[in-house]
């Protein structure tokens, strides 16, 4: 999939080495397609740090969304989907300030679909002095 999408070719592929991804058969696999495979230590997300932030960005941003929205729990599942929907739709500083979605499809993803809903924000933005460097 990845090398039709990019038209390009996987030369790496890191996972855990909790057996699932460890069977001989998918080892064959690699070593026809001229893959290197990368292990982690299994459990321990801790050691892959651009994965682990990016989770930890995509939880922090669906529970917002959750208590913001004042939404019940029975709704987590509509509200990660919809936190990496909008993850992958936005800009990053280190793709140019493109999109991930434009990164794989080449176009810019559609965003009519999206609608904005507004929310009073009280006293933090009124108090200036919690916004200072160093506080």
């Amino acid at each position: 999939m990845v090398n039709n999408l990019c038209q390009s070719k996987m030369n790496n592929i890191r996972s855990d080495n909790d057996g699932e991804y460890a069977s001989n058969e998918r080892q064959n696999y690699y070593n026809v397609h001229g893959i290197t495979r990368h292990f982690n230590i299994p459990h321990n997300l801790q050691q892959n740090r651009v994965v682990e932030r990016k989770y930890r960005t995509l939880l922090d941003a669906s529970k917002s969304m959750l208590q913001v929205a004042r939404l019940e729990h029975r709704f987590w599942q509509e509200v990660i989907v919809t936190s990496c929907y909008l993850q992958n739709t936005s800009p990053y500083k280190v793709l140019g300030l493109n999109t991930p979605y434009m990164f794989w499809f080449g176009h810019k993803p559609k965003l009519s679909n999206l609608r904005c809903k507004k929310y009073k924000v009280d006293h933090m933005l009124t108090n200036r002095n919690v916004w200072r460097k160093g506080r």
